[in-house]
């Protein structure tokens, strides 16, 4: 994404909408931290007849970080989350117990906005490179238990 040392919603916006300019229900969306909460702004910036197949949101949250203030830019607007609900049919988390970055308190709160099955691991981190996450064989067997690859 555009930015990534000193990041912009407006930006990452306009990144998705060029990405991704016709979403539809067999889209899915894979998100990771800060990438969660610029997807369900995307989303929720998308007509109200367009319906998305998935998301899956991977150390996730809609909720101001202590721990990063500086993003507060991405979680200063009043989200509908029952659009989600509605416009979104398959729904995931995944937390991770030990994540340092986004407390898994953050990941838990965003799956129950959304209705989203949860989904955690013991010892992830923050799902990182440095964590040991060059691949992540857990998420797919996830996906394919639940019909989204």
């Amino acid at each position: 994404m555009p930015e990534s040392h000193a990041p912009s919603p407006h930006l990452w916006q306009e990144k998705l909408q060029q990405s991704i300019p016709n979403p539809n229900e067999r889209t899915l969306f894979i998100g990771h931290s800060l990438g969660c909460i610029a997807t369900l702004r995307y989303i929720s910036s998308l007509p109200d007849d367009v319906t998305i197949g998935g998301v899956v949101l991977i150390s996730g949250f809609s909720e101001e970080l202590p721990t990063l203030p500086e993003l507060s830019t991405f979680t200063d607007v009043n989200l509908d989350f029952r659009l989600f609900i509605q416009k979104i049919k398959r729904r995931i988390a995944v937390l991770s117990l030990n994540d340092e970055i986004v407390p898994p308190q953050f990941t838990l709160n965003l799956s129950q906005k959304i209705c989203a099955e949860l989904y955690g691991f013991p010892d992830g981190g923050h799902f990182l490179d440095r964590d040991g996450f060059t691949i992540f064989p857990n998420l797919e067997k996830v996906l394919k238990d639940n019909s989204m690859l």
